[in-house]
């Protein structure tokens, strides 16, 4: 398989069961189980998602998420700041944070992705490319750094270019989703290009994958997923309110009871004809 994951079940005869949390994580990847393309042990692990689902309920655990991205050959991890709603439907936005593209230097952890310049992800050097990952219109990179020097530059707004995963927290599903990245190539003058005096970033190709749950599956998700828990919740303070309405009606009959019971003593004690 190019990669596999655990999918839930019993473990197989002879396997230790899987740890606590694994479901729908990567175990292996184009062959690995743990890559050979960085500089260190943790940087080689293969951690997380797909990104194209999560464990249910999972994403309420903390702010952060861990998945594998194959286009930049590692795993990382994406925060949960904002939500939003599709569709009546709340969901939480996953965010890849611009830490995640800071140089060796203000980012130590990427020292072993041999991140050199802010805003630029390099290809693993064994492939032998002088490609480089960014954002979109190089979003986040740094242009004081003395060998940046980059083409084609367009403003516009972080949200327009980043890489955001719209999630729904209880299911894990996905319901939409924009994975953009921007492949550069970083050129050196040569004989080759006589007019390019210094080092500079060139965009090859600006990639936008895009996803938005169907309509079946959203379907599929409101009445097996969505109805039960309106129905639960709902149904829950309906159960809550006939209790409270049962014990103030059995106190209000309790009460009346004894007021009638204290009146017949009291009838009884009077006797007009002594």
């Amino acid at each position: 398989n190019y990669s596999s994951a655990y999918t839930g079940g019993p473990a197989a005869d002879g396997l230790p069961a899987p740890p606590s949390g694994s479901l729908l994580k990567l175990t292996r990847w184009a062959g690995y189980d743990l890559l050979d393309y960085w500089g260190s042990h943790y940087a080689n692990m293969i951690n997380g998602t797909d990104g194209t689902s999560f464990e249910p309920g999972s994403l309420t655990n903390g702010p952060t998420v861990s998945v594998f991205v194959d286009s930049i050959f590692r795993s990382v991890y994406l925060t949960s700041h904002n939500s939003r709603t599709y569709k009546g439907v709340d969901l939480i936005s996953l965010e890849l944070p611009s830490e995640l593209l800071l140089d060796r230097h203000h980012n130590p952890d990427n020292a072993a992705f041999n991140m050199r310049t802010t805003g630029f992800i390099p290809f693993p050097a064994s492939m032998g490319k002088p490609i480089h990952i960014s954002l979109p219109h190089f979003l986040y990179a740094n242009f004081s750094a003395p060998d940046v020097n980059v083409t084609y530059l367009q403003n516009g707004p972080a949200s327009s270019y980043d890489i955001r995963l719209d999630v729904e927290p209880i299911s894990g599903q996905l319901f939409v989703a924009n994975k953009r990245l921007q492949i550069n190539t970083y050129i050196k003058p040569n004989v080759n290009f006589p007019n390019n005096t210094v080092n500079t970033y060139v965009p090859i190709m600006y990639v936008d994958e895009n996803f938005i749950i169907p309509d079946n599956l959203f379907d599929e998700y409101r009445h097996k997923v969505q109805m039960p828990i309106q129905i639960g919740f709902y149904g829950g303070i309906a159960l809550m309110v006939a209790g409270c309405v049962g014990v103030v009606a059995t106190i209000v009959i309790t009460a009346l009871c004894v007021r009638k019971r204290a009146n017949r003593a009291d009838s009884d004690l009077y006797d007009p004809m002594n």
